[in-house]
């Protein structure tokens, strides 16, 4: 915990001791000679990144930038030895309460001090300059000013670091927690994704968590868990003839089976800090990605529109709950739209209400997703009270004991509405890059989610279920109110309209920033970077929701259960390929440097045109685009019947029914399968390249598509140049 304190640090507090004999010139009183000083300064864990003639190789030596016209290394320069006191207490908005109840205390949190002495570094050049300026620069940005050798700097600089010599640590309260002088031997075997050899117990300092340590990530899911949809397909199941046990199991082993991709898939990103457009090249190539890429896409645009659609029928229960006659609005829309003019109204509102949003950087918005981690679970476990008062069991679903249907007709159905809900996730479970690639613990924490998923899901697709039955039973409905909105609507009480119907609005504007319009938003960029950034491509994506009508999908049961089938089937051979391409075919190993060169042999693909002689195409692995053909083909005669039932294909719906567990598991053999009788020689690289060791945006590292300006041009090629001379070791 302490070397994972040092980690996270950017600051802390340096004691030194005034030398015996202040020089008349320092303008220092005489009377503080010899006596000790704490002044913070400026610090980075990088020791782990110095060339290998100065690294220490890890050993927890903090490195610090130090001005010489700083006290503190006046008094380093006569001769004083130091000590760094690190408190997590300076974390406190990373931090919760230690104990439950209890605000945040410095007594409770953990502080560690090391003792030492202060080494110069040599003056660095080239690589390893740039690799100390980027480490440090990570933690503190302004610090570029200040640089050894900067051009205009208005105080001198040097690098150096604190050699550790003694450890002492204080984990809270003393009668709760270790305190004490630590084995230096262990402080310096402590890496970050381990220790070295007979130190501890093999953890590194990214398998523990400082006390009260959040874990945002796994919270977000929470969060991003509590929203209509959710609600809205464990209903659907039941509205299509299965009890609510059985809908229940299906969300519980769908979310299962689809945690594993998400936690495998999740990982890369939160190994190599890389967004899934930059990662489907490893597997696709650079232009095949663009059909990973697009097709995640095209979704993204979907959910946000229909998560629009949402978020409107909130607004309008919400306007109604405050004005009764606005919901008697003259209608002039067809019925066959699924709309009506009150309802577009309040769709136009939300839309607008929501446009500003994405105009925001999303760090700038965390104060809108804690109001809604905490009021939506709060809002939604009340209704879920409600429909077990109301009905004093929940309602007739739980009554119900056996399906409406049976046989043949039965499975098929059971394997129909398992596609439904993989298709729910199956997104994420493509692109759950674009959120890893900003986690800063270890990459097996993915595997939480495991776990997770089933649980949270299930949790609310319950609350869904009886929320919905209570409705029917308490109001005497034919049908189940499967959309919540439908069913609050029927509340009496007006002000538990508003609120109740409020907690779906919030839920929806969240879960439609977060999860659908920043995926779109990276994909846009990645197609365009020359035209497009993440604003623009989040306006873009909000222009786009209007054209794809998505009110109709959410019209009946049947069609968001389509809607949901139909794009699993190519996203399941999507997901496929790049887990199996980075954990089997390539062995956990990519060269982060090579996924942003187009030239770059590692992952162009050449390939020669069959049945053209000398003719050669590169940039598309046609591994992965046969293998993808193979996963998806099966399922289009059942996606033809589902968007247009008079096509009669006989016994070819069924794979469409189980579209996403099949195109997995054909696209994922059919790959692996290619890629052993085809290998590619230039992917299998010995070691991996991590954007630690060669990211520099002013040298050699574009994100995005290679531009035609000269300057990127140059720099990309002498990247190339330098792996190349390096054996790819940069």
């Amino acid at each position: 915990m302490a070397r994972r304190l040092l980690a996270l640090s950017p600051s802390g507090v340096i004691s030194t001791t005034f030398p015996s004999q202040i020089p008349a010139w320092s303008r220092t009183p005489a009377e503080v000679a010899g006596l000790p000083i704490g002044l913070r300064e400026y610090i980075a864990d990088c020791d782990g990144i110095l060339p290998e003639d100065l690294s220490h190789g890890d050993n927890g030596d903090p490195t610090i930038l130090a001005l010489r016209i700083a006290t503190t290394f006046r008094n380093t320069g006569a001769g004083s030895n130091l000590s760094l006191e690190i408190d997590w207490w300076d974390h406190l908005s990373e931090a919760g309460a230690v104990y439950p109840g209890l605000p945040p205390s410095p007594a409770a949190l953990p502080r560690v001090t090391l003792f030492g002495y202060l080494d110069t570094l040599p003056e660095l050049s080239g690589i390893a300059a740039v690799n100390l300026e980027n480490c440090f620069l990570r933690s503190h940005p302004d610090a570029k000013y200040w640089l050894p050798g900067t051009p205009g700097s208005p105080h001198a600089s040097f690098w150096a670091r604190l050699v550790v010599t003694q450890v002492y640590w204080i984990g809270g309260f003393g009668d709760v927690q270790q305190i004490g002088w630590m084995n230096i031997t262990e402080w310096k075997g402590i890496r970050r994704d381990g220790s070295v050899a007979g130190v501890g117990d093999g953890r590194g300092w990214e398998d523990v968590r400082l006390p009260g340590e959040k874990h945002p990530a796994h919270a977000y899911w929470i969060s991003d868990a509590f929203n209509a949809a959710t609600w809205q397909f464990a209903s659907s199941i039941i509205a299509v003839g299965l009890t609510y046990r059985e809908a229940l199991a299906i969300v519980a082993i769908s979310f299962l089976i689809i945690s594993f991709v998400i936690a495998g898939n999740g990982a890369v990103g939160a190994i190599y800090h890389v967004p899934f457009p930059v990662i489907a090249r490893a597997s696709w190539g650079f232009w095949g990605s663009y059909i990973a890429i697009i097709s995640r896409l095209i979704l993204a645009v979907f959910w946000f529109a229909i998560q629009n659609v949402n978020g409107g029928n909130s607004v309008r229960v919400m306007i109604g709950a405050i004005w009764p006659s606005y919901l008697d609005l003259h209608n002039d829309i067809p019925a066959s739209q699924g709309i009506t003019t009150n309802g577009m109204v309040a769709f136009l509102i939300f839309w607008i209400f929501q446009f500003p949003f994405l105009c925001m950087h999303p760090n700038k918005l965390r104060w809108l997703f804690t109001i809604k981690s905490i009021v939506v679970p709060i809002a939604w476990i009340a209704i879920l009270i409600w429909a077990f008062v109301a009905e004093k069991g929940g309602g007739g679903i739980f009554a119900q004991q056996k399906a409406t249907v049976s046989g043949s007709k039965y499975s098929w159905l059971f394997l129909a509405n398992m596609t439904s809900v993989l298709g729910n996730y199956a997104t994420l479970s493509v692109n759950q890059s674009d959120f890893s690639r900003y986690s800063r613990i270890n990459p097996r924490w993915q595997l939480l989610y495991i776990p997770l998923l089933p649980i949270i899901f299930t949790f609310i697709s319950f609350i869904g279920i009886a929320a919905s039955s209570a409705g029917q039973a308490h109001y005497n409905l034919s049908s189940i109110p499967w959309d919540p909105n439908e069913l609050i609507s029927l509340w009496p009480n007006r002000a538990c309209r508003f609120f109740g119907a409020a907690s779906f609005a919030i839920a929806s504007l969240g879960v439609n920033i977060s999860a659908n319009s920043l995926s779109a938003a990276n994909d846009f960029t990645a197609l365009a970077p020359q035209v497009l950034n993440i604003r623009r491509g989040q306006i873009l994506c909000a222009l786009l929701s209007w054209a794809l009508v998505p009110w109709k999908i959410l019209a009946s049961a049947d069609n968001f259960l389509s809607f949901m089938s139909a794009y699993a089937i190519f996203l399941g051979p999507i997901a496929a390929i790049m887990l199996f391409d980075f954990w089997v075919v390539n062995r956990a190993k990519y060269d982060c440097l090579a996924l942003y060169q187009p030239l770059n042999p590692i992952y162009r693909y050449v390939c020669t045109v069959p049945f053209m002689t000398g003719k050669t195409i590169w940039g598309v692995n046609w591994r992965a685009l046969v293998s993808f053909i193979v996963g998806v083909v099966p399922s289009l005669p059942g996606l033809i019947n589902a968007v247009n039932p008079k096509v009669d294909v006989g016994e070819g719906v069924h794979p469409y029914q189980f579209g996403w567990l099949l195109g997995f598991s054909a696209t994922a053999l059919v790959y692996l399968a290619l890629s052993w009788l085809f290998p590619v020689k230039e992917t299998q690289i010995p070691r991996a390249v991590f954007p630690d060791e060669i990211y520099d945006e002013r040298a050699v590292v574009v994100e995005g598509l290679e531009t035609d300006s000269s300057e990127h041009m140059s720099a990309t090629s002498q990247g190339e140049k330098m792996a190349a001379e390096s054996g790819k070791v940069v």
